[in-house]
């Protein structure tokens, strides 16, 4: 709405604002086009497990475990798995988030993930089947 022709003169305050704020009032960046060619980084800052209280399971007895990840939107760097006694249980990593633990031997081990400068761990017990 401009109001070039605004004929009170006991408000000439109001007709100055109203010039002003046409001067202000196209953006050059109204109508631009953003053509993203690739995915932002977004560095992950925390990590921690679905299950806090750990992991049990028996030999030869597979489970899936996932980690969660703050922000929920990061993407990098990689997350890594990792056993803390490869006798006990062995991890394979299926997913960006999860991997698969299967055990092997009765014993108990931290599971580790980390992705860059930030890691947490897990703890896995494995028993014998019975």
């Amino acid at each position: 709405m401009f109001m070039d022709a605004f004929r009170n003169a006991n408000n000439r305050s109001i007709n100055y604002y109203l010039n002003v704020i046409k001067m202000f009032n196209y953006s050059f960046f109204a109508n631009a086009i953003v053509f993203a060619t690739e995915e932002p980084e977004v560095a992950i800052t925390g990590l921690d497990f679905k299950m806090p209280e750990g992991v049990t399971l028996n030999t030869n007895e597979t489970i899936e475990v996932t980690v969660n990840v703050t922000p929920a939107t990061a993407n990098n760097p990689e997350i890594t798995f990792t056993s803390g006694n490869q006798a006990y249980y062995t991890v394979e990593k299926t997913g960006p988030r999860t991997c698969e633990i299967t055990g092997k031997a009765q014993g108990t081990a931290n599971l580790t993930a980390k992705a860059g400068n930030v890691q947490t761990t897990l703890s896995v017990a494995v028993n014998t089947a019975e």
